[in-house]
């Protein structure tokens, strides 16, 4: 047992602490200020880490967590911290990341945070597993192979949960026995989409069978859920099993059909704040915009409704497809890591959006950095791939005029940054 007295809060929500021989150690959990009994263990990667055994003096910033599954959840990172302080913390933590790439004299103030309220999130993944006759569905616990079995969760939308509970004793017949699976939900305009991850049925391969069709069959007419599907193993693309009838998302007035396990805004919440700041930064009076990372059109949707013309530019061949059946014809399947749009294919575009997964988007940001377009939105989900191509298109000749956080993942330590760019110095 080790007695420490905690000095900050990590990057990852972990409070830091140092030994008397002046080892660092991470402990789940702690606040700045905290005396602690600790209890140590290395992780696989030679991390010291601590458990607190107790708290001997508690910081003012203590909160009792408001879910009665936070001590065993692996899912929420941060609801032991009172509100104020967790909101607090999370705009110092990125306002950090970004001084670290961006000079202060070209970092403006940030717009007002944006905070997407708990119980919104519409796509969950549940791990799943049979054992004694019971299905067991929840979360597992951090850095453990343990389920906990939750029976409710505040940050999903309630609808997810009463599905959870109606799809059991259909998972009964579909899960092997001590077999862990993942069972994927998400809400989409017409009904519930599932994706089935692993081994199921009775057949030794694990793939389904007529006993998994017959109990899939049953939970599509009898539960909220409106289409199932299934792979072997992560990273798969789904088979589709059954569908009632087709599931799609509105994008503005687009009406875009959604196929499985599609990745879309966590929260139509969220979606809608994001897609409000983009289109508050689009110039008066543009005309051409190009969607970079489309996806399924979140932000080409709502800029077809203010008439622009927008090419959208998307890897995945199925939003592709999907933005075509809606009635996009100017999607494009284009790799953007390979070959990022040049300074020649980006004129005659009056701005630019980009929403690129979390490694962000260094090339095409190099010849973005090159090019003449007059304004720049990049809605990032990494605050440090953000800050790493912010800080070269500053260097191109654009000024960030306006930054945002939107906090989408609730008691976590993820963030996400609307930056807005104008081209201040034109290129030679």
């Amino acid at each position: 047992m080790h007695r420490v007295k905690v000095s900050d809060v990590g990057q990852k929500g972990d409070g830091v602490a140092h030994l008397d021989d002046g080892r660092t150690v991470f402990i789940d959990r702690a606040l700045p200020g905290e005396l602690l009994d600790i209890k140590l263990f290395k992780t696989k990667d030679g991390a010291l880490r601590g458990t607190i055994a107790e708290v001997v003096a508690p910081s003012p910033q203590r909160a009792q967590a408001p879910c009665p599954h936070y001590d065993t959840c692996g899912g929420c990172q941060m609801q032991h911290m009172a509100q104020d302080a967790y909101r607090a913390w999370k705009h110092d933590k990125v306002e950090s990341i970004l001084s670290q790439h961006i000079d202060e004299f070209d970092l403006p103030d940030f717009s007002p945070d944006i905070s997407i309220p708990a119980g919104t999130r519409r796509r969950v993944t549940f791990a799943c597993v049979k054992t004694n006759n019971k299905i067991v569905m929840g979360y597992h616990k951090r850095r453990s192979k343990h389920i906990s079995d939750i029976h409710e969760c505040l940050i999903v939308d309630p609808v997810l949960m009463r599905v959870r509970e109606q799809i059991k004793p259909y998972l009964m017949e579909i899960v092997k026995d001590n077999r862990v699976i993942d069972v994927f939900l998400q809400v989409l305009d017409g009904g519930i989409d599932c994706v089935i991850t692993g081994p199921v049925g009775k057949d030794k391969k694990g793939v389904p069978d007529f006993s998994v069709q017959e109990a899939c069959g049953r939970m599509l007419h009898e539960t909220d859920i409106a289409r199932i599907s299934w792979r072997m193993r992560e990273r798969a693309e789904p088979e589709l099993l059954l569908e009632a009838h087709p599931l799609f998302k509105r994008a503005g007035a687009l009406q875009v059909p959604v196929p499985p396990l599609a990745f879309l805004q966590p929260s139509r919440e969220g979606e809608e704040a994001l897609a409000q700041a983009v289109m508050n930064a689009v110039p008066e009076g543009a005309k051409r915009a190009a969607d970079l990372f489309a996806g399924h059109g979140t932000f080409t949707g709502y800029m077809r409704d203010k008439k622009l013309q927008v090419d959208a530019f998307e890897n995945d061949k199925r939003a592709v497809a999907a933005l075509r059946r809606a009635g996009h014809a100017q999607a494009k399947e284009w790799d953007l890591f390979k070959y990022p749009l040049d300074g020649k294919e980006l004129s005659g575009y009056d701005v630019i959006v980009l929403d690129p997964p979390r490694a962000g988007a260094r090339d095409q940001a190099e010849c973005i950095a090159r090019s003449q377009v007059p304004c720049v939105i990049y809605v990032s989900c990494n605050p440090s791939t953000f800050a790493r191509d912010a800080g070269r298109l500053i260097e191109g000749g654009y000024d960030l005029k306006t930054i945002q956080i939107v906090d989408q993942f609730i008691w976590s330590t993820h963030a996400e940054v609307i930056g807005v760019f104008e081209r201040r110095v034109p290129v030679a």
